[in-house]
This record gives C-alpha cells, sequence and structure tokens, in this order.
C-alpha cells in the first residue's frame, strides 16, 4: 500500500478532502487555461509544440504531490487537464487523444515514483533529493511518448518508422528538456509557496460551508499569484462555484 510522505496509508485513491479538491480544481484550470491560450502562441512563435504541457504540466504536478502528501491526486490533475484541454477544442480525430493519453500515463508514472515507499524522495534533513526528482520527472517524461510512438509505429509501418526516427529523438530530447525544466523551477519556489499558501474555511452567503483558498504574500514569490476558490460542499456534494486568479508583479 503506498503512504503518504508524512507517514499515514492511503485509504482510497478516490477519498478526496475539500483541500485536495480544491488544489486539483486550481492546478488544472491554471492548467488547462494556459494550454488553450498560451500554447498556441508560443507554438506559432517559437515552432515548438507541448510548451505549456511539458513544462507547466511537470510544474504543477510536483506542487500538487507536495501539497498533498498523497498518491493519486496528481493522475487526477494529468487525467482531468488532458482531457479537458481536448474536449474544450472539439477534437474529433483520433491523434490528440493519443497525446493526451501520453500526458495521463506521464501524470501516472510521476505520481507513482513520488509516492513509491521505498524511493529516496528525501534526504536524511528532509530537503528534496534533487537527483531522484530530476530521474522521476525524465522518466514520467520519457513514458509521455510512449502512446504517441506506438501510434506512429501501428499506421507507418516499420519501415516508415525507423525512418524517422531522428523526428522522435528531437521530440524526445524537446519534450524531457522542458519536463526537467519545469520540475527545477518548480522544486525552486516550493519552499517559498508551502509559506504562502494557506486554507481557511469560511461562509459565503450562497454556500452553507465554503473553501478559501488563498496564495498570497506576493513579496515572498517572483510572480505574486492569489487565487481564490469556493466551493459549495452542501449535502455532501461538492460544486465549483467561483474561481479567480489575478497575478501580481512584485
Amino acid at each position: 500500500m503506498f503512504q503518504s510522505r508524512n507517514g499515514n496509508n492511503q485509504p482510497s485513491l478516490f477519498a478526496l478532502n475539500t483541500r485536495e479538491l480544491a488544489l486539483i480544481a486550481v492546478f488544472s484550470a491554471l492548467w488547462i487555461s494556459a494550454q488553450i491560450t498560451l500554447g498556441p502562441v508560443i507554438g506559432q512563435i517559437t515552432n515548438v509544440h507541448g510548451v505549456i504541457q511539458r513544462f507547466l504540466g511537470w510544474f504543477l504536478m510536483l506542487i500538487m504531490a507536495e501539497l498533498t502528501e498523497k498518491f493519486g491526486r496528481v493522475t487526477l490533475l494529468s487525467i482531468i487537464a488532458s482531457l479537458v484541454t481536448r474536449i474544450v477544442r472539439r477534437t474529433a480525430s483520433l491523434y490528440p487523444w493519443v497525446l493526451a493519453s501520453g500526458y495521463v500515463l506521464g501524470g501516472f508514472i510521476f505520481d507513482l515514483l513520488f509516492f513509491f515507499p521505498v524511493l529516496p524522495l528525501r534526504n536524511l534533513k528532509n530537503e528534496f533529493n534533487t537527483r531522484f526528482l530530476l530521474i522521476a520527472s525524465l522518466v514520467s517524461g520519457l513514458c509521455v511518448l510512449v502512446p504517441y510512438l506506438a501510434f506512429q509505429f501501428y499506421f507507418l509501418g516499420f519501415h516508415v518508422f525507423i525512418l524517422k526516427t531522428p523526428v522522435y529523438v528531437y521530440a524526445i530530447v524537446k519534450g524531457v528538456s522542458l519536463n526537467l525544466l519545469g520540475t527545477i523551477v518548480s522544486m525552486s519556489i516550493m519552499p517559498r509557496l508551502k509559506n504562502a499558501i494557506t486554507f481557511k474555511r469560511d461562509y459565503w452567503p450562497y454556500t452553507r460551508t465554503g473553501l478559501f483558498l488563498r496564495i498570497n504574500n506576493f513579496r515572498r514569490l517572483s510572480q505574486g499569484v492569489q487565487i481564490v476558490l469556493i466551493l459549495n460542499t452542501t449535502k455532501g456534494l461538492t460544486h465549483f462555484l467561483a474561481a479567480n486568479v489575478a497575478f501580481s508583479i512584485s
């Protein structure tokens, strides 16, 4: 059985509390909105596609794993972000869904490696084991391409697939490099981010029980981010009511 990083056993993958649900909702919204709005622009400017998926995705996955300290939350984040992005874009062809399955697989592998009990996530000083996290990012980034390569091999055949090997090598190097960059940036801001984020329960006019999530302390971050999320948990059901994301340069 997997354990959280505080040593508690995980009873169920789907036993989400309100705090975890809030984080998944906010991070999914950030990932999806960035992919839809910034992804095409960055792709046209740099002629490099998948920058948001690779960089921002692995950046958010490490933060999610560290803040929730439970297996399965990163997997849910990658599933929601990958599938909703394709749904919003109204993608009918098979190819984008193959790519989406690759990001889901990458998120699951990262989740698996991060919470596997015997792996050396931290050193004796309770600091991140940089080498291990980079290896986890590398392995999960490579797994993203498994569905894509299988798709190419099936439809192109062996000989054409071999001829396109340089293209695949470039895709592997580009994608994994962005994964590693996202992980490195995430590790660098993690201590400040954990000190800046706070949760508290409050009552709102239209909800019996609400959760108020705020990432504040702008001056402690290179780029301040303030997120307010209201969740309605009336009658045991959680409904996303409102989310406001504002950026402030300190």
